[in-house]
C-alpha cells in the first residue's frame, strides 16, 4: 500500500485526523495562525510560534499524549504520528515542540506505576 492510500484508509479512521485539519483551517488565509504566510513571518523573526502552541493547546491537542484510561485521547501511536504530521505540514517547529513532550510521556505509560502514570496524565 502506498503511503499516500495508508494516510487516506487513516483519514477515516480516525475522525480526530479531520478536526485537526478542519481546525487548522486555511494555509493561504493571511489572518488564520496556522497559515504560511504567519508561518513563514515567525521563521523569518527566529521567534517561537507561541500563538500557534497556544491554539493547539487551546484545541487540546495535549490530550492525545494522554491514554484514553488515564482520561486522555492516545488510542494509538499511529494516530498521533499522524496528527504530528498534519501540523509538521503547517510548521515543524510546533510538531517537534509537542513531539518532543509526547515522547516524553511514552516511557511513563509503558513502565511507570499507577501512582506516575496520573501525575504525569494530571
Amino acid at each position: 500500500m502506498l503511503l499516500s492510500e495508508h494516510i487516506l484508509a487513516a483519514w477515516n479512521r480516525f475522525e480526530s485526523l479531520q478536526q485537526l485539519e478542519t481546525f487548522l483551517g486555511d494555509s493561504q488565509a493571511p489572518d488564520n495562525v496556522f497559515s504560511f504566510e504567519r508561518i513563514v513571518a515567525t521563521d523569518r523573526a527566529g521567534t517561537y510560534p507561541e500563538e500557534g502552541f497556544r491554539a493547539l493547546n487551546d484545541w487540546g491537542f495535549q490530550q492525545y499524549y494522554i491514554p484514553e484510561q488515564l482520561g486522555g485521547k492516545y488510542r494509538s501511536c499511529e494516530e498521533n504520528f499522524l496528527l504530528m504530521r498534519l501540523i509538521a505540514r503547517r510548521d515543524l517547529t510546533l510538531a517537534i515542540s509537542h513531539g518532543k513532550t509526547y515522547l516524553g510521556s511514552m516511557p511513563i505509560w509503558i513502565a511507570g506505576d499507577q501512582a506516575q502514570q496520573r501525575q504525569v496524565a494530571d
